[in-house]
């Protein structure tokens, strides 16, 4: 993600943890044997979409 993208992605986060009905989690892969983050998603859309739509 562009780091341009960062605080409208930081946002999206916070906004989802107000709201107890939304679901927040991360896709991790091991790569190597370390934790590699894939991506993060908000009920199912990942933070990259919902930063491109606003």
């Amino acid at each position: 993600m562009e780091e341009s993208k960062a605080n409208d992605a930081e946002l999206a986060y916070l906004e989802s943890q107000v709201d107890s009905t939304q679901a927040a989690y991360a896709v991790v892969r091991i790569k190597e044997g370390e934790a590699v983050l894939k991506e993060e998603l908000i009920n199912g859309v990942t933070i990259r979409e919902i930063v491109i739509d606003k």
